[in-house]
């Protein structure tokens, strides 16, 4: 897996510009103390006592308090903004979970994928021919930076490869990498049976599109 994406699973609120600006607030209101009252605390330079202090600048201390919790507040409310829509996208794939098969020629086609949990969805497939495992696979989905969601695929015997979603519907999830040799784009949808379409494309040397589809029916 790219390093860019091994550090967007977690979902726990540790952004790190998140962190930092609760840091600069929790500073800034310890600072707000010591300000109003220079000196308490120390042995030598103390100018006024701490009642005096304290009566005299209780006030304007309220004051810049309450403006920091207020843009403490803020933050936070911006930080889960952030983090919703995220879990939402992937939250509407939840069709996709469950367990998939396909027969033809001869060969059994299975795929199988775990319910949306913590902005990921984790996957894998196998096809059997004249009973041995012929290929298998290890797919996941996940929500990575920005929000966007990645289809991050492994095959037997080839190297691992991402795909970020172009497009999402009720029904339908596209991703696509310009870049990979085959394919270059993942469709799946859910037909109006209940059955799933799982669709790859891509360019031949030729510049014609080579397709291959895998009709699923639902397991359970």
């Amino acid at each position: 897996m790219p390093p860019s994406m091994r550090k967007t699973g977690s979902s726990n609120g540790s952004d790190p510009g998140f962190l930092q600006a609760l840091s600069i607030c929790v500073y800034l209101c310890l600072s707000v103390v010591e300000l109003n009252c220079p000196g308490r605390g120390r042995q030598s330079g103390h100018s006024g006592s701490p009642v005096r202090c304290g009566l005299v600048n209780l006030a304007g201390m309220k004051r810049m308090l309450h403006a920091l919790l207020l843009t403490l507040l803020l933050s936070l409310a911006a930080h889960a903004q952030e983090q919703k829509p995220a879990t939402a996208a992937i939250e509407k794939l939840a069709w996709l979970a469950g367990s998939w098969r396909m027969e033809r020629a001869g060969r059994v086609v299975e795929e199988q994928w775990m319910a949306p949990a913590a902005g990921v969805m984790l996957g894998m497939s196998r096809t059997v021919a004249k009973g041995r495992v012929v290929e298998h696979e290890f797919i996941q989905i996940r929500v990575g930076p920005g929000g966007d969601l990645f289809f991050i695929a492994q095959p037997s015997g080839q190297k691992e490869a991402t795909f970020q979603h172009t497009a999402l519907a009720d029904n339908e999830v596209v991703f696509e990498n310009p870049n990979h040799d085959f394919p270059q784009k993942i469709t799946y949808t859910r037909k109006a049976d209940g059955s799933l379409l799982a669709t790859v494309e891509g360019l031949r040397a030729d510049g014609t599109v080579r397709r291959v589809e895998f009709a699923y029916q639902r397991v359970k």
